[in-house]
């Protein structure tokens, strides 16, 4: 995660750059794409999965840590999309 230190003129300018892009009118031969980042947690199985029965826990995960899953989103589709790096 990142934080602005300081709005000086030179990033509020640049922002603005940005934000004229936004208000572009929609081209299938220029489209517009956002990259984000999305936290996502880690687990572990810690015992074997169980079969499936009503009322029973099927499997016990542990929490081994957090990590950045790439965003991709068109402005043209605002639905987040994941991206797989294979």
């Amino acid at each position: 995660m990142w934080c602005v230190a300081e709005l000086d003129e030179q990033y509020i300018a640049r922002m603005e750059d940005v934000l004229a892009v936004y208000e572009k009118p929609l081209s299938a031969r220029e489209p517009v794409v956002c990259v984000d980042e999305k936290p996502v947690v880690l687990h572990q199985e810690v015992r074997p999965p169980v079969a499936m029965q009503p009322g029973r826990v099927a499997r016990r995960m542990r929490n081994i840590g957090v990590a950045e899953r790439p965003m991709c989103s068109a402005v043209s589709n605002p639905r987040r999309d994941g991206i797989s790096p294979r």
